[in-house]
């Protein structure tokens, strides 16, 4: 996990639940970070803007998946770099 996005991730937590960035580690949970289900998609759509990326909503273990602030900080470079890599990767690769 990229500290930078995680360091972001925490930011913004921070501001929508009144925390203490300082207090938001890793392995915080959602809940613990005081983040609920409305915080939830709040979150999803931010970090899709601000790092222009598509997290799939639909996707059944979405929230599953993503129960710490670590988790969300990896999901974030994991998509990043698969889309800077179809970007500078094979120009007939689909986007």
């Amino acid at each position: 996990m990229n500290g930078t996005t995680f360091a972001r991730i925490a930011e913004y937590i921070a501001k929508q639940t009144g925390k203490e960035a300082s207090t938001i580690l890793p392995e915080t949970t959602l809940a613990d970070a005081g983040i609920d289900s409305f915080d939830f998609i709040e979150l999803v759509f931010q970090v899709e803007e601000e790092f222009d990326i598509h997290i799939d909503h639909n996707q059944n273990d979405v929230a599953a998946r993503l129960k710490t602030v670590g988790d969300i900080a990896g999901l974030i470079d994991d998509l990043v770099a698969a889309k800077t890599g179809r970007a500078a990767g094979n120009p007939n690769e689909a986007a």
